[in-house]
């Protein structure tokens, strides 16, 4: 199951003359799942609910809300911008409380709400209940000096005395100020307004005139600021204090003194391998562990997959952990374009190293020129050496190794060369070699050739030339009689004549003949 580890709830407090407190406040969350992985760049589902009296209060206000996960697994939303379920945010009494957030969160973006949790509102959504100072009625009696003529274009003097009353004043009543947001002082025609921040100190001189303007404000408290994006501050009690950014994957918590600090190992760092020894299914990669973040590495491998940024959502490999890995991938589809990045995972996520595409080789057919030959015959379900959603076959060299060669050690039964099926020809030619080093045979003319890159030739067993045959039109063999690797007796080895298709087993081992060899792929 995935879970919500941080939440963070603000209550936004803006005022100036004449605005309306907006009606919303700030919430974020960071998600992670069942092994502390962060759910990034997701879109999720959540439903927010104001609860008045408990923690297991009456739903004042209920809302829902899909935002999108950053790539430190951060969710920021305004309660209040959702779509409302039920009650009005604008209708809240906030001074009813106490009020406490439940948020239900489902982390694949639907309402199948699988985390749930409720924190008390600690201090009241003060700029939020600040608006219900424009509804006051009946009056407000008024203890600080009364001006029976204020006029702009004449002025009057304020005493010392009456400046020290109002200081007194304006000190006594700071709260006040800050909870009704703005106060002022009506005159027939003429109406002076100020507002007042709380915690601010307000210097008034002596011989301030009122038609000159507003009280002085000095000792501004600090607003919050940064040096880069992702930094946060924290109030230590006094003033706001600054938090640079920590490292993608880290996670915030407190101090034993209650400051907030970035912990935990950041991501790792790894590198891929160039893709080499493709196929038609298969190919091979790998990556470099540059870092391990920090943390212990538990997982290294590659994804791949027919889309760009292949993730761990696609097709993997699981490899022995290491600096260094290599990885082999299996399952591909001929002719086909594939991604893949190197992924390696440690306690904090997921990394991935750079991209890498390739191509599968498109399926030879017979006739086709492949790998240092000319492709007769592909494997069928069945056939000695066949693998289910892998291509393989055999190919010929494309023109004769020898037109008078001959099989060799007449009057010398070689030990297992007598194999005729489809697939020990490679073996008949290992041990005609082994057993008879006679140079220039048909079988070591085959073992030794280098053709087209290619060293593993061999003399067909009679089943393989009898393909080639079969197969001879696209390849062009001659109509003459050709050696197999299959041996009939100590005297005597199968020749297949390509003019008619028949075969023999009453030809002399010394008697030349047309030589052609193939390959396996």
């Amino acid at each position: 199951m995935k879970k919500l580890i941080t939440i963070l709830a603000v209550v936004l407090i803006t005022t100036s003359m004449f605005a309306q407190a907006p009606q919303k406040m700030s919430y974020q969350a960071v998600i992670r799942d069942a092994g502390s992985v962060l759910v990034i760049n997701q879109s999720i589902g959540m439903q927010i609910s104001i609860l008045q009296g408990s923690a297991s209060g009456t739903p004042v206000y209920v809302e829902t809300q899909t935002p999108t996960t950053n790539a430190n697994g951060l969710v920021s939303l305004e309660i209040g911008a959702g779509t409302v379920i039920t009650g009005a945010f604008a209708s809240i009494n906030w001074s009813g409380g106490p009020y406490f957030i439940k948020t239900e969160t489902d982390p694949t973006g639907g309402i199948a709400y699988s985390i749930s949790g409720t924190n008390e509102l600690m201090s009241v959504p003060y700029a939020l209940n600040a608006k219900t100072a424009d509804n006051i009625t009946g009056g407000v009696i008024e203890t600080d000096p009364v001006f029976g003529a204020w006029d702009k274009s004449t002025g009057i003097n304020i005493t010392s005395s009456q400046v020290s009353d109002f200081e007194t004043t304006v000190t006594n009543n700071v709260s006040m100020l800050a909870n009704t947001a703005k106060h002022s002082y009506p005159t027939a025609d003429s109406i002076k307004l100020f507002s007042i921040e709380a915690g601010a100190e307000v210097n008034v001189n002596a011989d301030w005139n009122a038609s000159s303007g507003d009280a002085q404000i000095l000792n501004k408290p600090n607003i919050a600021t940064g040096n880069n994006s992702g930094d946060m501050q924290y109030w230590n009690g006094t003033a706001w204090v600054l938090v640079p950014v920590g490292q993608p994957g880290q996670f915030l918590q407190l101090t034993t003194s209650n400051v907030p600090s970035w912990s935990g190992p950041t991501y790792p760092v790894v590198t891929t391998t160039a893709v080499s020894a493709i196929t038609f299914t298969t190919a091979m990669s790998g990556g470099n562990v540059v870092s391990n973040g920090g943390g212990v590495l538990t997982g290294v491998g590659v994804c791949f997959g027919l889309n760009p940024n292949p993730t761990l959502l696609d097709n993997i490999t699981v490899d022995a952990l290491g600096s260094t890995f290599t990885s082999s991938i299996s399952g591909l589809t001929a002719n086909t374009t594939y991604y893949v990045r190197a992924y390696a995972t440690n306690s904090a996520g997921a990394a991935y190293g750079n991209e890498i595409s390739f191509a599968t080789p498109p399926l030879p057919l017979i006739g086709s020129s492949y790998q240092g030959g000319i492709v007769f015959y592909i494997l069928q379900p069945g056939d000695p050496g066949y693998i289910v959603g892998e291509t393989h076959g055999l190919i010929a060299a494309p023109v004769d190794q020898s037109a008078s060669a001959a099989w060799g050690c007449y009057g010398t039964l070689i030990s297992g060369a007598d194999g005729t099926a489809l697939g020990t020809g490679a073996q008949n030619t290992f041990d005609i070699v082994a057993g008879c080093t006679t140079v220039g045979i048909a079988a070591e003319i085959c073992s030794s050739l280098v053709l087209g890159g290619y060293s593993d030739w061999y003399l067909p067993s009679k089943d393989e030339l009898n393909l080639l045959y079969i197969n001879n039109g696209p390849i062009g063999l001659a109509p003459q009689n050709y050696w197999c690797s299959s041996e009939y007796d100590s005297l005597n080895g199968w020749k297949l004549n390509f003019g008619n298709g028949s075969w023999s087993s009453n030809s002399s081992k010394l008697n030349g003949r047309y030589v052609r060899a193939i390959r396996s792929f």
